[in-house]
């Protein structure tokens, strides 16, 4: 699903308009149809809700639902924040439509009261995704009110005060939304951690508009869909064997650190790799053959680190090394040779990439389409400080096409970044896999997916989705919660997403 800019929005609307045909009052009608079906699924037990709405469009969108709303009988108080006489010409109409079945109360400047009923749904429906300057005078005062409220708030389209597709000032005054639901497409500001407060969930309605500018429009990000994901799994076919499915070999663990060996081999194992190799300190070789038997097992002469590398690393489909080796100097000089060996791609995570950020150099190194998989503090580590996580995807872009590398920016919602400079930002996962050895797991997943043919941006974005699709499974179906959700689980029950691809 293409994410589009505040600009591209509104000619998407202007299209829809125009080649439909269909009328802009018509169509912020279907709009609201959909918001308000979306809505009434949410809270099918709410019976009071009130109303903010602006003067622009998407107040219009507002005056349209509290119309909707009542006629479904549901008791409505509606504000409309501004000056009366400058309402857009789609908001105006729907005004005069609204106010033959309520009293609209208009709130003009900071001395009128704003009756909030407690225990009242409120809908923010003040501004859209044109806002473009921090919001200020009554309706400051108004979001202020709402934030204060203690009320649960749903916005239409997008929080109030939130900008579209660029950052915020933290000091901003936006609606703490507990929901959003958007119109056709997820906006940027949606999927930023530093937005979370903002916007912590938020829903897409489809409105119909135009599938032509849609498919045709640029857009270097999207947000990742199950029917995407479902074209690029490649399910198993009959007449193979474990040679048809890639040898890949883990490079993992230290002394202390042998869990993560363990993570990522199992997840290995269970990712769908034909044949697993791991490769650790000695001191994890009885860990190792006890607790993943598929995997062989090949120790380093040292016992509490990685220093050598595998004999035959040119034989394997793709090697994933990083989880729990440590920064040893020893460990940084089989990661140097590694690199100077292996002219097919990699995963690199961990320990692997906090090496390299200690020796910049060795970025030049990394064969084409390796996958790097760094949460902020080591992509900061590898690429510099960064204010703000859109100017980490930024130097994600610049580095991705530098280096010829993806690039997997680790966070709620993990942006894989490849050589085009296109973002696809991730839709599953929840805060469950806010665990120490998530990562490791993933970089197992990937590694499999890499060793069984895919395209490295195609197993990177693959890998996460069905990393984080584990996770949302394991919660829905009450196997664990998202305290008690471990590392292993994902290793455990990762089979539930495949499964679920291949419905």
């Amino acid at each position: 699903m293409k994410i589009f800019n505040a600009v591209q929005i509104r000619q998407l609307d202007q299209t829809t308009i125009q080649k439909e045909p269909i009328s802009s009052i018509d169509l912020m009608e279907r709009a609201s149809e959909a918001f308000v079906n979306r809505l009434i699924k949410y809270f099918p037990n709410t019976t009071s809700i009130s109303i903010f709405c602006g003067i622009g469009n998407n107040g219009g969108d507002g005056l349209a639902i509290a119309r909707l709303l009542k006629l479904q009988s549901f008791e409505i108080q509606c504000f409309l924040i501004g000056d009366h006489s400058k309402l857009s010409v789609d908001a105006s109409c729907n005004y005069e439509r609204l106010k033959s079945l309520i009293s609209i109360q208009n709130i003009v400047d900071t001395t009128s009261s704003i009756p909030i009923k407690s225990g009242d749904l409120l809908i923010d429906a003040l501004f859209g995704t044109g806002l473009n300057r921090p919001v200020e005078g009554i309706h400051k005062h108004i979001i202020e009110c709402i934030n204060l409220s203690g009320n649960k708030v749903v916005s239409v389209d997008v929080p109030s005060g939130l900008y579209t597709d660029t950052n915020n000032s933290q000091e901003d005054t936006v609606i703490c939304s507990n929901l959003t639901i958007t119109f056709q497409t997820p906006k940027l500001s949606f999927l930023l951690p530093e937005n979370a407060k903002w916007v912590p969930q938020f829903e897409i309605v489809d409105i119909g508009l135009n599938p032509q500018y849609m498919e045709e429009t640029i857009t270097p990000h999207t947000f990742l869909e199950h029917s995407y994901i479902k074209t690029i799994y490649k399910q198993r076919t009959a007449h193979t064997h474990k040679g048809t499915y890639g040898n890949a070999l883990i490079v993992a663990g230290s002394y202390g650190m042998i869990g993560a060996a363990v993570l990522a081999t199992q997840a290995c194992v269970r990712a769908g790799a034909g044949k697993t190799t791991v490769h650790i300190p000695s001191c994890g070789y009885d860990i190792l053959q006890n607790s993943v038997p598929e995997a062989m097992v090949w120790a380093d002469f040292t016992k509490e680190a990685i220093t050598t590398t595998y004999p035959a690393i040119k034989d394997f489909d793709a090697v994933g090394m990083g989880p729990g080796i440590g920064t040893h100097a020893k460990t940084k000089e089989a990661l140097l040779f590694f690199l100077k060996e292996r002219t097919l791609p990699m995963v690199l995570d961990a320990d692997a990439l906090n090496i390299i950020a200690s020796a910049p150099e060795m970025l030049t190194m990394l064969p084409q389409d390796t996958v790097l998989t760094p949460h902020p503090k080591e992509f900061d580590r590898l690429f510099g400080h960064h204010k703000t996580h859109l100017d980490r995807i930024q130097t994600g872009i610049a580095k991705t096409k530098e280096l010829n590398i993806i690039i997997v920016l680790k966070n709620t919602h993990t942006a894989i970044i490849n050589a085009q400079g296109e973002v696809a930002f991730n839709s599953t996962g929840n805060a469950g896999l806010a665990k120490g050895g998530s990562g490791d797991v993933l970089t197992g997943i990937i590694t499999a997916l890499m060793a069984q043919k895919y395209e490295a941006f195609q197993a990177a974005t693959l890998g996460v989705y069905l990393h984080g699709l584990t996770a949302d499974l394991i919660i829905q179906k009450k196997i664990q919660s998202q305290e008690t959700l471990k590392a292993s689980d994902l290793c455990e029950y990762l089979h539930l997403a495949y499964h679920h691809l291949g419905n």
